[in-house]
């Protein structure tokens, strides 16, 4: 049994009292995370400049990992390569004999996960960090009409100084306020007709894929790790155009988010 203490490989440490404990034979606390991250969506890419996570989507940086710890996994053949670019810089990962390591970990190694407190805040921060790298803008907290009520709130809104497109991403931090969303769908609604894609963005387990309504994607936020993966993508569609008042709500949104996240 091994417990954690400060951040291995840079990963974010548990809160304090919250620990992975594991019994894996061959397979040290740091490899331990690194798979949790791996089996969910996450990448690793290995060049001669460093060695660094990357998300399931745009392939981007979200964070940094040691080498060490890579090539630890490499040996182990619990990843593998995914796709090169150039002659020295590889993405990894996990691979079937990783997805059969990570499944041996008793459960009760992080039975204690479900105890970490997460915020909207938390999920918002991380949502902003996933998209920034491609240029995206976000604003919290946006007005916007609905089609039912006179307005409703999304929680982040996205625009792009480089694209025509707009993403608009609902926060479930628990499974109950889930529910009470499918039962008042007219949030979601309101915020498909204004926003290229819809995304519902929750920690894993708050919502169910086969719940989503029709065009909603979920972005899936991983607590010890911090970081967005997408795990069902949005469908594209051509929304209304917005109004004025809706832009500049969205500015006074984007000064919200850097005030406050």
């Amino acid at each position: 049994m091994c417990g954690v203490g400060k951040a291995a490989d840079n990963i974010p440490a548990p809160p304090p009292g919250v620990q992975i404990r594991m019994s894996f034979v061959g397979i040290s606390n740091a490899q331990a995370r690194a798979l949790s991250a791996l089996v969910q969506g996450a990448g690793i890419i290995l060049g001669p400049n460093g060695c660094r996570w990357t998300s399931s989507r745009y392939n981007k940086s979200v964070g940094k990992i040691k080498r060490s710890t890579a090539q630890a996994l490499l040996r182990a053949g619990l990843i593998k390569a995914e796709a090169e670019y150039g002659k020295s810089i590889v993405r990894y990962g996990v691979s079937g004999a990783g997805v059969a390591a990570f499944a041996e970990i008793p459960v009760e190694a992080f039975a204690q996960e479900s105890k970490l407190k997460v915020t909207a805040q938390d999920i918002l921060r991380a949502v902003r960090k996933h998209y920034a790298p491609e240029g995206w803008v976000m604003a919290m907290e946006v007005q916007i009409p609905g089609l039912v009520q006179e307005v409703r709130r999304t929680d982040a809104f996205l625009v792009s100084p480089y694209r025509d497109e707009a993403i608009a991403i609902e926060v479930k931090v628990f499974r109950q306020d889930w529910q009470h969303e499918l039962a008042d769908p007219d949030k979601l609604r309101s915020s498909r007709r204004l926003a290229h894609m819809t995304y519902v963005a929750a920690p894993d387990g708050v919502v169910k894929p086969e719940e989503l309504p029709s065009g909603v994607g979920l972005l899936m936020y991983l607590p010890l790790d911090r970081i967005i993966s997408q795990s069902v993508r949005a469908d594209y569609h051509e929304p209304e155009l917005p109004t004025w008042n809706l832009v500049g709500r969205i500015a006074a949104g984007t000064l919200r988010a850097a005030k406050e996240l």
